[in-house]
Protein backbone atom coordinates (compact mmCIF):
# COMPACT_ATOMS: atom_id res chain seq x y z
CA UNK A 1 0.00 0.00 0.00
CA UNK A 2 3.05 2.32 1.10
CA UNK A 3 4.80 1.67 -2.07
CA UNK A 4 1.54 3.08 -4.21
CA UNK A 5 1.23 6.35 -2.53
CA UNK A 6 5.13 6.49 -3.50
CA UNK A 7 4.76 5.63 -6.53
CA UNK A 8 1.94 7.77 -6.76
CA UNK A 9 2.90 10.67 -5.21
CA UNK A 10 6.03 9.94 -7.69
CA UNK A 11 3.81 10.05 -10.59
CA UNK A 12 2.21 13.03 -9.68
CA UNK A 13 5.64 14.78 -9.58
CA UNK A 14 6.59 13.90 -12.72
CA UNK A 15 3.73 14.98 -14.43
CA UNK A 16 3.70 18.02 -13.16
CA UNK A 17 7.14 18.44 -14.38
CA UNK A 18 5.82 17.48 -17.33
CA UNK A 19 3.45 20.43 -17.64
CA UNK A 20 6.10 22.70 -16.11
CA UNK A 21 8.17 22.25 -19.10
CA UNK A 22 5.51 22.01 -21.99
CA UNK A 23 3.92 25.48 -20.95
CA UNK A 24 7.65 26.77 -22.26
CA UNK A 25 6.18 25.78 -25.29
CA UNK A 26 2.77 27.48 -27.03
CA UNK A 27 2.43 25.04 -29.43
CA UNK A 28 1.82 22.06 -26.77
CA UNK A 29 -1.48 23.85 -25.64
CA UNK A 30 -3.74 21.17 -25.83
CA UNK A 31 -0.68 18.57 -24.40
CA UNK A 32 -0.66 20.73 -21.71
CA UNK A 33 -4.77 20.87 -20.86
CA UNK A 34 -4.69 16.83 -21.17
CA UNK A 35 -2.06 16.76 -18.02
CA UNK A 36 -3.57 19.36 -15.83
CA UNK A 37 -7.17 17.48 -16.30
CA UNK A 38 -5.24 14.49 -15.53
CA UNK A 39 -3.88 16.16 -12.38
CA UNK A 40 -7.01 17.10 -11.15
CA UNK A 41 -8.91 13.97 -11.70
CA UNK A 42 -6.16 12.23 -8.93
CA UNK A 43 -6.42 15.00 -6.80
CA UNK A 44 -9.91 14.68 -6.74
CA UNK A 45 -10.92 11.18 -6.75
CA UNK A 46 -8.19 9.42 -4.40
CA UNK A 47 -10.15 7.09 -3.81
CA UNK A 48 -11.11 6.13 -7.85
CA UNK A 49 -7.19 6.27 -7.98
CA UNK A 50 -6.39 3.83 -5.12
CA UNK A 51 -9.38 1.40 -6.99
CA UNK A 52 -7.50 1.67 -10.40
CA UNK A 53 -4.37 0.68 -8.76
CA UNK A 54 -5.92 -2.20 -6.78
CA UNK A 55 -7.19 -3.32 -9.86
CA UNK A 56 -4.11 -4.07 -11.19
CA UNK A 57 -2.96 -6.57 -9.05
CA UNK A 58 -3.49 -10.36 -10.13
CA UNK A 59 -5.32 -12.70 -7.57
CA UNK A 60 -3.99 -15.20 -5.98
CA UNK A 61 -4.79 -18.87 -5.87
CA UNK A 62 -4.23 -21.31 -3.36
CA UNK A 63 -1.04 -22.70 -4.59
CA UNK A 64 0.73 -19.46 -5.36
CA UNK A 65 -0.58 -18.36 -1.65
CA UNK A 66 1.44 -21.46 -0.27
CA UNK A 67 4.47 -20.73 -2.29
CA UNK A 68 4.66 -17.02 -1.24
CA UNK A 69 3.96 -17.97 2.45
CA UNK A 70 7.16 -20.36 2.23
CA UNK A 71 9.27 -17.91 0.29
CA UNK A 72 8.31 -15.19 3.77
CA UNK A 73 8.73 -17.92 6.10
CA UNK A 74 11.93 -18.81 4.68
CA UNK A 75 13.24 -15.60 4.64
CA UNK A 76 12.23 -14.42 8.06
CA UNK A 77 14.82 -17.87 9.25
CA UNK A 78 17.08 -16.40 6.74
CA UNK A 79 17.49 -13.34 8.23
CA UNK A 80 16.91 -14.67 11.70
CA UNK A 81 20.26 -16.74 11.02
CA UNK A 82 22.32 -13.40 9.74
CA UNK A 83 21.42 -11.52 12.81
CA UNK A 84 22.61 -14.39 14.93
CA UNK A 85 25.36 -15.19 12.86
CA UNK A 86 24.76 -18.43 11.90
CA UNK A 87 26.36 -18.09 8.25
CA UNK A 88 29.35 -20.66 6.99
CA UNK A 89 31.35 -18.77 4.15
CA UNK A 90 30.54 -16.15 1.96
CA UNK A 91 28.24 -18.30 -0.43
CA UNK A 92 26.12 -19.27 2.72
CA UNK A 93 25.81 -15.61 3.29
CA UNK A 94 24.83 -15.32 -0.43
CA UNK A 95 22.29 -17.58 -0.26
CA UNK A 96 20.70 -16.29 3.08
CA UNK A 97 20.37 -12.72 1.59
CA UNK A 98 19.12 -13.69 -1.48
CA UNK A 99 16.28 -15.85 0.57
CA UNK A 100 15.48 -12.15 2.83
CA UNK A 101 14.95 -10.41 -0.41
CA UNK A 102 12.65 -12.89 -1.75
CA UNK A 103 10.75 -13.24 1.30
CA UNK A 104 10.16 -9.16 1.10
CA UNK A 105 9.32 -9.55 -2.37
CA UNK A 106 6.82 -12.43 -1.37
CA UNK A 107 5.64 -10.33 1.30
CA UNK A 108 4.62 -7.57 -0.71
CA UNK A 109 3.17 -9.32 -3.77
CA UNK A 110 1.17 -11.58 -0.86
CA UNK A 111 -0.39 -7.93 0.40
CA UNK A 112 -1.18 -6.84 -3.07
CA UNK A 113 -2.68 -9.63 -4.02
CA UNK A 114 -5.74 -9.30 -1.42
CA UNK A 115 -5.79 -5.57 -1.59
CA UNK A 116 -9.24 -6.54 -3.46
CA UNK A 117 -10.39 -8.34 -0.10
CA UNK A 118 -9.71 -5.36 2.04
CA UNK A 119 -11.76 -2.73 -0.18
CA UNK A 120 -14.66 -5.44 -0.41
CA UNK A 121 -14.63 -5.67 3.46
CA UNK A 122 -14.74 -1.60 3.71
CA UNK A 123 -17.97 -1.58 1.89
CA UNK A 124 -19.74 -3.28 4.32
CA UNK A 125 -18.51 -1.42 7.19
CA UNK A 126 -18.56 2.24 4.98
CA UNK A 127 -21.07 5.30 6.09
CA UNK A 128 -21.16 7.12 9.27
CA UNK A 129 -18.43 9.41 10.37
CA UNK A 130 -15.61 7.08 9.16
CA UNK A 131 -14.48 7.53 5.51
CA UNK A 132 -13.92 4.59 3.72
CA UNK A 133 -10.18 5.59 2.56
CA UNK A 134 -9.91 5.46 6.65
CA UNK A 135 -11.42 1.79 6.71
CA UNK A 136 -9.15 0.76 3.87
CA UNK A 137 -6.47 1.92 5.32
CA UNK A 138 -6.88 0.16 8.58
CA UNK A 139 -7.96 -2.79 6.96
CA UNK A 140 -4.58 -3.14 4.79
CA UNK A 141 -3.00 -2.82 8.28
CA UNK A 142 -5.47 -6.16 9.60
CA UNK A 143 -4.30 -7.90 5.84
CA UNK A 144 -0.36 -7.20 6.83
CA UNK A 145 -0.79 -8.47 10.09
CA UNK A 146 -2.73 -11.49 8.39
CA UNK A 147 -0.24 -12.00 6.08
CA UNK A 148 2.51 -12.14 8.79
CA UNK A 149 0.61 -15.07 11.58
CA UNK A 150 -0.95 -17.47 8.41
CA UNK A 151 0.00 -20.90 8.81
CA UNK A 152 -0.04 -22.49 5.11
CA UNK A 153 0.34 -26.14 7.02
CA UNK A 154 -2.86 -26.08 8.19
CA UNK A 155 -4.62 -26.14 4.80
CA UNK A 156 -6.57 -23.05 5.52
CA UNK A 157 -8.02 -20.43 2.52
CA UNK A 158 -5.65 -17.61 3.20
CA UNK A 159 -8.79 -15.30 2.44
CA UNK A 160 -11.01 -16.79 5.10
CA UNK A 161 -8.48 -16.16 7.49
CA UNK A 162 -7.33 -13.10 6.53
CA UNK A 163 -11.11 -11.46 6.80
CA UNK A 164 -11.53 -11.87 10.75
CA UNK A 165 -7.92 -9.76 10.92
CA UNK A 166 -9.09 -7.24 8.35
CA UNK A 167 -12.94 -6.76 9.80
CA UNK A 168 -11.01 -6.50 13.46
CA UNK A 169 -8.73 -3.81 12.51
CA UNK A 170 -11.76 -2.09 10.40
CA UNK A 171 -13.86 -2.46 13.84
CA UNK A 172 -11.29 -1.03 16.34
CA UNK A 173 -10.91 2.16 13.81
CA UNK A 174 -15.16 2.86 13.83
CA UNK A 175 -14.65 2.57 17.91
CA UNK A 176 -11.83 4.42 17.97
CA UNK A 177 -13.19 7.61 15.62
CA UNK A 178 -16.63 7.34 15.27
CA UNK A 179 -16.83 8.48 19.21
CA UNK A 180 -14.90 10.90 21.36
CA UNK A 181 -13.65 8.48 23.42
CA UNK A 182 -10.83 6.14 22.31
CA UNK A 183 -11.37 2.39 23.05
CA UNK A 184 -7.65 0.96 24.16
CA UNK A 185 -6.70 -1.39 21.89
CA UNK A 186 -6.59 -4.10 24.24
CA UNK A 187 -9.85 -3.60 25.97
CA UNK A 188 -11.48 -3.42 22.51
CA UNK A 189 -10.31 -7.17 21.81
CA UNK A 190 -11.69 -8.33 24.65
CA UNK A 191 -15.02 -6.76 24.68
CA UNK A 192 -16.98 -10.12 23.08
CA UNK A 193 -14.99 -12.25 24.95
CA UNK A 194 -16.48 -10.59 28.47
CA UNK A 195 -20.23 -9.89 27.26
CA UNK A 196 -20.53 -13.56 25.83
CA UNK A 197 -19.49 -14.78 28.98
CA UNK A 198 -21.49 -12.06 30.98
CA UNK A 199 -24.32 -13.72 28.96
CA UNK A 200 -23.94 -17.43 29.64
CA UNK A 201 -22.96 -16.93 33.59
CA UNK A 202 -26.61 -15.11 33.48
CA UNK A 203 -28.28 -17.77 31.92
CA UNK A 204 -26.78 -20.01 34.11
CA UNK A 205 -26.93 -18.39 37.49
CA UNK A 206 -30.18 -16.77 36.75
CA UNK A 207 -28.53 -13.12 37.43
CA UNK A 208 -25.55 -10.63 36.72
CA UNK A 209 -22.81 -12.57 37.33
CA UNK A 210 -19.44 -10.62 39.45
CA UNK A 211 -17.13 -9.45 37.65
CA UNK A 212 -14.67 -11.86 39.81
CA UNK A 213 -17.11 -14.42 38.38
CA UNK A 214 -16.20 -13.11 34.37
CA UNK A 215 -12.98 -12.61 35.36
CA UNK A 216 -12.74 -16.23 36.81
CA UNK A 217 -14.63 -17.84 33.20
CA UNK A 218 -12.57 -15.86 31.23
CA UNK A 219 -8.96 -15.83 32.74
CA UNK A 220 -9.02 -12.13 32.08
CA UNK A 221 -7.99 -9.28 34.62
CA UNK A 222 -11.01 -8.14 37.01
CA UNK A 223 -9.95 -4.36 36.00
CA UNK A 224 -9.87 -5.39 32.76
CA UNK A 225 -13.44 -6.85 32.86
CA UNK A 226 -14.83 -3.15 35.15
CA UNK A 227 -13.35 -1.73 32.32
CA UNK A 228 -14.81 -3.85 29.49
CA UNK A 229 -18.65 -3.51 31.43
CA UNK A 230 -18.70 0.06 32.19
CA UNK A 231 -17.77 0.78 28.29
CA UNK A 232 -21.63 2.04 26.87
CA UNK A 233 -23.63 -0.30 24.92
CA UNK A 234 -24.86 0.60 21.78
CA UNK A 235 -27.99 -1.36 20.58
CA UNK A 236 -29.33 -0.17 17.35
CA UNK A 237 -33.40 0.59 17.31
CA UNK A 238 -34.59 -1.44 15.48
CA UNK A 239 -32.82 -4.32 17.07
CA UNK A 240 -35.47 -7.24 17.88
CA UNK A 241 -37.15 -7.63 21.42
CA UNK A 242 -39.06 -10.90 22.52
CA UNK A 243 -40.82 -12.62 19.33
CA UNK A 244 -43.76 -10.72 18.96
CA UNK A 245 -41.87 -8.53 16.51
CA UNK A 246 -41.33 -5.25 18.86
CA UNK A 247 -37.98 -3.17 18.85
CA UNK A 248 -35.87 -1.12 21.11
CA UNK A 249 -37.84 1.99 19.34
CA UNK A 250 -41.24 0.75 20.94
CA UNK A 251 -39.78 0.57 24.61
CA UNK A 252 -37.63 3.90 24.60
CA UNK A 253 -40.08 6.88 26.29
CA UNK A 254 -41.20 10.34 24.41
CA UNK A 255 -40.35 12.90 27.09
CA UNK A 256 -41.86 15.39 24.80
CA UNK A 257 -45.66 13.44 23.97
CA UNK A 258 -47.91 13.75 26.90
CA UNK A 259 -48.32 11.94 29.67
CA UNK A 260 -51.30 9.45 28.95
CA UNK A 261 -52.99 9.00 32.06
CA UNK A 262 -53.28 13.06 31.91
CA UNK A 263 -54.75 12.71 28.24
CA UNK A 264 -57.22 10.55 28.75
CA UNK A 265 -58.51 12.50 32.05
CA UNK A 266 -58.74 15.53 29.44
CA UNK A 267 -60.23 14.08 26.89
CA UNK A 268 -62.85 12.58 29.26
CA UNK A 269 -63.31 16.21 30.71
CA UNK A 270 -64.14 17.35 26.87
CA UNK A 271 -66.15 14.80 26.17
CA UNK A 272 -68.64 15.07 29.28
CA UNK A 273 -68.39 19.05 29.03
CA UNK A 274 -69.67 18.63 25.42
CA UNK A 275 -72.27 16.25 26.12
CA UNK A 276 -73.83 18.72 28.86
CA UNK A 277 -73.03 22.23 27.01
CA UNK A 278 -75.13 20.27 24.42
CA UNK A 279 -77.83 19.30 26.67
CA UNK A 280 -78.47 23.14 28.04
CA UNK A 281 -81.07 25.55 26.04
CA UNK A 282 -79.43 26.57 22.75
CA UNK A 283 -79.29 30.33 23.84
CA UNK A 284 -77.41 29.11 27.10
CA UNK A 285 -74.99 27.05 25.31
CA UNK A 286 -74.54 30.11 22.64
CA UNK A 287 -73.97 32.45 25.48
CA UNK A 288 -71.52 29.98 27.01
CA UNK A 289 -69.36 29.21 24.30
CA UNK A 290 -69.14 32.85 24.06
CA UNK A 291 -68.40 33.57 27.57
CA UNK A 292 -65.49 31.25 28.05
CA UNK A 293 -64.31 31.67 24.08
CA UNK A 294 -64.99 27.55 23.81
CA UNK A 295 -64.19 26.29 20.17
CA UNK A 296 -61.27 28.50 19.29
CA UNK A 297 -63.13 32.10 19.44
CA UNK A 298 -61.39 34.73 22.40
CA UNK A 299 -63.27 35.29 25.70
CA UNK A 300 -65.97 37.70 25.41
CA UNK A 301 -67.31 40.27 28.28
CA UNK A 302 -70.55 40.60 29.53
CA UNK A 303 -71.40 43.19 26.93
CA UNK A 304 -70.44 41.65 23.96
CA UNK A 305 -72.30 38.78 24.67
CA UNK A 306 -75.65 40.94 25.22
CA UNK A 307 -75.12 42.61 22.24
CA UNK A 308 -74.43 39.81 20.13
CA UNK A 309 -77.50 37.57 21.29
CA UNK A 310 -79.43 40.59 21.48
CA UNK A 311 -80.43 40.21 25.42
CA UNK A 312 -80.20 42.80 28.61
CA UNK A 313 -76.07 42.55 30.38
CA UNK A 314 -78.31 41.63 33.50
CA UNK A 315 -80.37 38.42 31.86
CA UNK A 316 -77.08 37.36 30.38
CA UNK A 317 -75.47 37.47 33.77
CA UNK A 318 -78.39 35.06 35.04
CA UNK A 319 -77.98 33.09 32.17
CA UNK A 320 -74.68 32.15 32.43
CA UNK A 321 -75.22 31.75 36.27
CA UNK A 322 -78.41 29.03 35.45
CA UNK A 323 -75.98 27.34 33.04
CA UNK A 324 -72.82 27.01 35.29
CA UNK A 325 -75.08 25.13 38.24
CA UNK A 326 -76.19 22.56 35.62
CA UNK A 327 -72.78 22.06 34.08
CA UNK A 328 -71.90 21.93 37.79
CA UNK A 329 -74.09 19.31 38.24
CA UNK A 330 -73.86 17.18 35.21
CA UNK A 331 -69.77 17.27 35.40
CA UNK A 332 -70.14 15.99 39.53
CA UNK A 333 -69.27 12.45 38.24
CA UNK A 334 -66.78 13.19 36.04
CA UNK A 335 -65.27 15.21 39.02
CA UNK A 336 -65.89 12.04 41.40
CA UNK A 337 -63.61 9.41 38.72
CA UNK A 338 -60.54 12.07 38.67
CA UNK A 339 -60.87 12.06 42.63
CA UNK A 340 -60.45 8.27 42.51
Amino acid sequence: MFRQIGSFSRNVVQRTDVRVEVMKHPRSTRNTSKIVDEVSRLVADPLGQYLAGVGEHDLLIAEEEVRLAQAIEAGEEARRRLEAGEVDGAAERGRLECAVRDGHRSRQQFVEGNLRLVVANARLYAGGTVDILDLIQEGNLGLMTAVEKFDWRKGFKFSTYATWWIRQAMQRARANLSGPIRIPAGVFDIIPVVRIASEELRTKLGRSATIDEIARETGIAPSDVEKVLSLATTVALETPVGEDGATWAEFIADDSAPDPELEVERRMVENALADSLAALPETQQRIIELRFGLGGRPPAVFAQIAETVGLPEREVRDLIAEAMATLATELEAVQDMRAA
